[in-house]
């Protein structure tokens, strides 16, 4: 069984929150967040680390990072502060626009890595 962590979004966090909750993932292990950064066909800088601001200009990139995110989303639980909403499935979180910064968060977190005591 692979280690589980219950991830807080930036959506739901400070003043002006969009949601409320959090989602469980199972963390992905090294070779599957390499081999996640070797799909969506992402290079490391001189430093040795991927320039995340080249993502976020590579559609194709993204979806496939959202894409591995959805392998290890094990439970959701959030609710849209302005209309009690509740999301409790990747479906949920597929099928509702303003999910979409926190999808695309979770597909992130699959080449930053996790940091439970930083994330």
């Amino acid at each position: 069984m692979s280690k589980q962590w219950n991830y807080i979004p930036k959506a739901c966090v400070g003043e002006g929150a969009q949601f409320q909750g959090s989602v469980t993932l199972s963390i992905p292990t090294f070779e599957q967040r390499w081999s996640y950064i070797e799909d969506s066909n992402l290079e490391m800088n001189e430093e040795g680390n991927i320039d995340t601001k080249k993502i976020a200009k590579n559609i194709g990139s993204l979806l496939k990072l959202v894409a591995a995110a959805k392998k290890h989303i094990v439970t959701v639980d959030l609710t849209k502060v302005s209309t009690g909403v509740k999301y409790q499935s990747v479906e949920d979180l597929e099928t509702d626009a303003d999910c979409d910064p926190v999808l695309f968060e979770l597909g992130a977190l699959m080449i930053n890595g996790f940091r439970p005591g930083k994330n």
